[in-house]
C-alpha cells in the first residue's frame, strides 16, 4: 500500500469510512435499545423499540404496553443511556485532542498532571467545602482544576510562543 499514490489511499480510506459509518450507527442504535431494556425490570428489545418509536412518531403504532414500561423506558433509562453516549463521545474527543496536541498516541491526562489538578480541586471541595472554591459542585471544581492545570502546563512549556511536544512530555 506504500507504493500507491496518496489520492488513491485517501479515496480507499474515504470509501471505508462511508461503509463503516452506517454499520457503526446501526450498532449504536442496537446498543441503545439493548441498554434501555436491561435493568431490574427487564423489557424486551421489541417493546423498547415500539415505545421509542411511539414517542418519536406519535400515533404511528398502537400502544400495547403498560404506562409503567413507558415511564421506565422514556423517563428513567433512555436519558441515562443517551448521557453515557455523550460522555463517551466527549472522552474520545478530549483524548484524541490531547494526543493530537502533543503528537503522541500514548498521551493521557495522567502524563501531564491534568488528573492530579482535577483531584486537587475535588479534594479542596470535599475538605474545605464548596464555599472555599466559589460555591462550585464537586464535578465543576474537578473540571476547572483540570482545565487550569492544562493551561498552566501548556503555558509553562511554551517556548517562543510554540508548544514543542517532546519538551512537553519530558
Amino acid at each position: 500500500e506504500n507504493n500507491l499514490p496518496a489520492a488513491r489511499i485517501h479515496s480507499r480510506a474515504a470509501g471505508t469510512f462511508w461503509i463503516l459509518l452506517p454499520v457503526l450507527l446501526i450498532l449504536l442504535v442496537a446498543s441503545v435499545i439493548l441498554g434501555v431494556g436491561i435493568g431490574a425490570v427487564p423489557i424486551p428489545a421489541e417493546r423498547v423499540t415500539r415505545i421509542l418509536v411511539s414517542h418519536i412518531l406519535p400515533n404511528a403504532i398502537p400502544v400495547d404496553w403498560t404506562p409503567t414500561d413507558d415511564q421506565i423506558v422514556w423517563v428513567f433509562r433512555l436519558p441515562r443511556v443517551l448521557l453515557a453516549i455523550i460522555v463517551g463521545a466527549a472522552l474520545a474527543v478530549s483524548g484524541t485532542t490531547l494526543q493530537a496536541m502533543v503528537r503522541n498516541p500514548l498521551a493521557d491526562p495522567f502524563l501531564f498532571g491534568i488528573s492530579s489538578g482535577a483531584s486537587l480541586a475535588a479534594v479542596m471541595v470535599i475538605t474545605l467545602g464548596s464555599a472555599a472554591v466559589g460555591g462550585l459542585s464537586l464535578s465543576a471544581a474537578a473540571f476547572i482544576g483540570a482545565l487550569l492545570t492544562t493551561i498552566a502546563v501548556f503555558m509553562i512549556e511554551k517556548k517562543n510562543g510554540r508548544v514543542v511536544p517532546m519538551r512537553l512530555v519530558l
